[in-house]
């Protein structure tokens, strides 16, 4: 029964570590963003037209390039979710 004990801890204190580890490198690239936000911040602060420009389609750039996959694969999910319901349905 001890040894048990004894592995269970083993485990638990691993699942706990891992789960630190990832909150630390979430809570960096958080300190990372917002170190970006305040610069972007600052630089529209200029008030210069061009670089006001650039941070815009800078933005949308990479909105469309991170979120365009995320809800098409949401629109092709609900379709398959729905299909698979109706299938249901007939038996």
């Amino acid at each position: 029964m001890t040894v048990a004990l004894v592995l269970f801890s083993f485990f638990d204190r691993r699942k706990r570590f891992k789960h630190i580890s990832v909150h630390c490198v979430e809570t960096l690239l958080f300190g990372v963003q917002l170190l970006l936000s305040y610069a972007l911040m600052l630089a529209v602060m200029t008030y210069n037209v061009f670089v006001i420009a650039s941070v815009v389609v800078g933005c949308m750039i990479g909105y469309f390039a991170i979120n365009w996959p995320r809800t098409a694969k949401n629109k092709l999910q609900k379709r398959l979710e729905a299909a698979v319901i109706k299938q249901s349905d007939c038996h």
